[in-house]
């Protein structure tokens, strides 16, 4: 349970929807509320899916593009001696 609270605080932090609610009324100014709704619903779902996505596919896309994992992993106590 700690590690799904856990993920879940990182995904809010980077998504963080309260910087983006002004950019979003800015851009629907002209909508009326049923059209805002159905806007923001829509994004909602198109920015799951492509986050499911990632969440499925991104490992097999990280090892079929040849990138190292080595610069996206944690430095090791070793690695930090000399620091």
């Amino acid at each position: 349970m700690q590690r799904l609270f856990n993920e879940f605080v990182t995904l809010f932090v980077v998504l963080d929807p309260f910087s983006m609610l002004p950019v979003f009324l800015a851009l629907t100014g002209g909508l009326d509320a049923a059209q805002a709704r159905r806007l923001a619903v829509r994004a909602v779902l198109i920015a799951g899916a492509v986050l499911l996505f990632f969440v499925i596919a991104g490992q097999a896309l990280l090892l079929g593009s040849s990138t190292f994992h080595e610069p996206f992993e944690a430095p090791r106590s070793r690695d930090l001696e000399g620091v």
